[in-house]
């Protein structure tokens, strides 16, 4: 997997592509060579998904619980 890493100077793609082309990479160079592209697929997501999943789940379960006790709470007093 590949973070997100800023380049120097805002090369884009096709900037980066000609760069690289022309000089060889210096040393500590971590751009790919312009034959490698990135692909993302939907089992690298689904494998994030369940990796935080206990995070993603408690994120949905704790506002629900807090907005129904409000809602419940909040109702006609008799």
């Amino acid at each position: 997997m590949y973070g997100c890493r800023i380049q120097a100077g805002g090369l884009g793609m096709h900037d980066m592509e000609d760069d690289a082309a022309a000089t060889p990479p210096a040393k500590g160079d971590f751009r790919k060579p312009p034959h490698v592209e990135d692909e993302i697929n939907l089992v690298d997501y689904f494998a994030v998904l369940w990796k935080w999943r206990c995070l993603i789940l408690v994120c949905s379960v704790v506002p629900a619980v807090v907005v129904w006790c409000v809602l419940c709470g909040s109702g006609p007093k008799e």
